[in-house]
């Protein structure tokens, strides 16, 4: 496990810079790949939205933050970003790192569990969560919100070739495909998904 090993935070945090690396070419390629189709976080945000549309009432299970509300907030998570590069340049380090759900997610099947992360970092087991229990009845809030990396990825994504173009002679105006993004953008709406919000999972596609 994370703390019952010789497994240290200095190597977890070098793996994810070259994953960071890695990622963020191929959000300039594929736009947020890491987002529709890696993060483990993401993963269980999804699996409990899908949870909770299944056992809430219909109305209930498909909640969303009111629009307005949602835009505001999206910007939230370049501010996180701007925070956390600001802080790791005085601090020289991750210093979110007590409040960081990824570490409660790489520990969650170790040998120590929640405790040994409960034993560490409470705020993050907490934070964690909390983003669970937000996903279970809004959806993905989390990568729309707050997380940093995922704020990184969107600016990138900007410049990348890589776009959902909506077929209008085969469209028929039913609105399935907003309904299917996660992240809820208007796809019905319009003729090419530019928006930095789209990580390109194509569940508007499919629909």
């Amino acid at each position: 496990g994370l703390f019952g090993t010789g497994f240290s935070i200095a190597g977890l945090l070098s793996g994810m810079v070259l994953i960071f690396l890695v990622m963020s070419v191929l959000s300039i390629v594929f736009r947020r790949a890491y987002c529709g189709y890696i993060c483990p976080m993401g993963t269980l945000q999804e699996l409990a939205s899908i949870i909770g549309r299944k056992i809430l009432p219909r109305k209930v299970g498909a909640t969303r933050v009111p629009g307005k509300a949602d835009k505001v907030l999206r910007w939230a998570k370049y501010g996180v970003l701007a925070s956390y590069v600001i802080g790791a340049a005085i601090v020289g380090g991750h210093w979110m790192l007590p409040g960081d759900p990824f570490i409660v997610l790489i520990n969650l099947f170790s040998k120590g569990g929640l405790a040994a992360s409960w034993a560490r970092f409470p705020f993050a087991v907490l934070f964690f969560a909390a983003i669970i229990a937000f996903a279970f009845f809004f959806g993905r809030g989390f990568c729309k919100y707050v997380c940093p990396a995922g704020a990184w990825y969107a600016i990138l994504s900007k410049v990348s070739p890589s776009r959902i173009v909506r077929d209008e002679s085969v469209c028929i105006d039913c609105g399935a495909c907003s309904r299917a993004c996660p992240m809820n953008i208007e796809v019905a709406k319009l003729k090419r998904v530019t928006s930095a919000e789209c990580f390109g999972c194509r569940e508007c596609v499919s629909a």
